[in-house]
């Protein structure tokens, strides 16, 4: 099994924005994310690791102005870090 970890060149590459979403647990203001709208067919992964989250069919459109997920790849994977 592939074990992912935080790539240090990846996360120098950031944007403040991006920083602050994959390092903080922050989000983006709804509706203004670059993969909203995203309609192409593949798999979603971490930015920072590598790692795959989910795949482009689990996408729906939850009204919510964020990308939304029905099934992670690999169950039990994705947690909210939010307190």
């Amino acid at each position: 099994m592939t074990k992912y970890t935080k790539d240090p060149t990846a996360i120098a590459a950031l944007s403040e924005e991006e920083f602050y979403v994959t390092q903080n647990a922050g989000t983006e203001r709804p509706g203004t994310g670059k993969l909203l709208a995203n309609k192409e067919v593949g798999i979603y992964v971490d930015i920072v690791s590598g790692e795959p989250l989910f795949v482009s069919s689990a996408k729906y459109e939850s009204g919510c102005g964020w990308p939304s997920f029905d099934q992670e790849i690999e169950a039990g994977k994705i947690k909210n870090d939010r307190r």
